[in-house]
């Protein structure tokens, strides 16, 4: 038995336990098991359990208040709300249904929205160097800074536009929303209106100044709920992980001349959220009529 747990690269004693379990249930005894004990003589009643939700939830009052009420200690009231997921008072927050709304023609409505991304000296990166000394040389020199992203998607057919600037600003997020507008007019699609945060940039007067010239109409969301802009929000999401952060960068360039390949790769691959059609199928109106787009009967 020694020697078969040393080959195992086991203790004798546990080699011992398995053994008992294979001659007491045979195979069925060497499967996994729930670490959960089979009695907690201490654990909660259920009813104490069902008046802590009802105070919590109806009233909404903290573990101390709800173990003054019912004569119990505020660790084991705490207890009780954090197995339940509503220890903290904005998990008791109702947000109500999640609306879902998609305009009908692309060009109706584009989110806008910026990233700022950190720029890459040569082979200087932290993801390449470790923290320490990428610290260590920015220290004894000057920082690379930062360049933005500035994302356009089309609520209709999610086809998706990055403009990477030196800045945020009016002028630029202007100077982006121009070059959007003539990529779509290209493609025979106006853009009627934009939706945005509440961000300077598209406060500024320079920007307000573009939308007026283009004949677009320009909605904000509300202030604080970034799920307003989601598509735009979760379409960040995954440029950062399917670009960004893909892969080490040995140079901002380098990052930046991938951008085109997957901006194109995103266009054209089939989602579930389209029924799965791509973007640009959608967005050129053949999602019906195009067998490439994957919608089979």
């Amino acid at each position: 038995m020694s020697a078969a747990a040393r080959a195992a690269g086991v203790s004798r004693q546990t080699a011992h336990k398995w053994l008992r379990r294979f001659d007491r249930d045979g195979p069925r005894g060497l499967a996994p098991r729930s670490h959960r004990p089979w009695r907690i003589p201490r654990h909660t009643r259920i009813d104490l359990v069902v008046r802590i939700y009802q105070l919590r939830d109806g009233e909404g009052l903290g573990p101390h208040d709800i173990g003054y009420a019912l004569d119990l200690a505020p660790s084991t009231v705490y207890a009780v709300l954090r197995r339940a997921g509503i220890s903290r008072r904005r998990e008791l927050a109702r947000s109500g249904a999640t609306v879902r709304y998609e305009w009908p023609r692309p060009g109706d409505l584009v989110h806008l929205d910026t990233k700022k991304l950190g720029r890459i000296l040569l082979d200087r990166g932290w993801r390449r160097l470790g923290r320490q000394e990428a610290d260590r040389r920015r220290r004894r020199g000057r920082g690379a800074g930062y360049e933005f992203l500035h994302v356009f998607v089309d609520d209709h057919s999610r086809r998706a536009d990055v403009h990477v600037l030196s800045d945020e600003g009016g002028a630029a997020a202007a100077a982006a929303l121009r070059g959007v507008w003539s990529a779509y007019l290209r493609q025979g699609v106006r853009i009627k209106r934009i939706l945005t945060d509440n961000g300077s940039c598209y406060r500024s007067r320079v920007f307000r100044e573009c939308c007026g010239g283009l004949g677009i109409r320009h909605l904000r969301t509300r202030p604080y709920t970034p799920r307003t802009n989601g598509k735009a929000e979760r379409f960040i999401k995954t440029l950062l992980e399917r670009w960004a952060y893909r892969r080490l960068y040995r140079s901002t360039e380098e990052r930046r001349a991938v951008l085109p390949v997957f901006l194109e790769d995103y266009r054209h691959r089939r989602t579930a959220t389209l029924g799965g059609h791509t973007p640009m199928c959608r967005f050129r109106g053949l999602a019906a009529v195009n067998d490439q787009s994957g919608n089979h009967n």
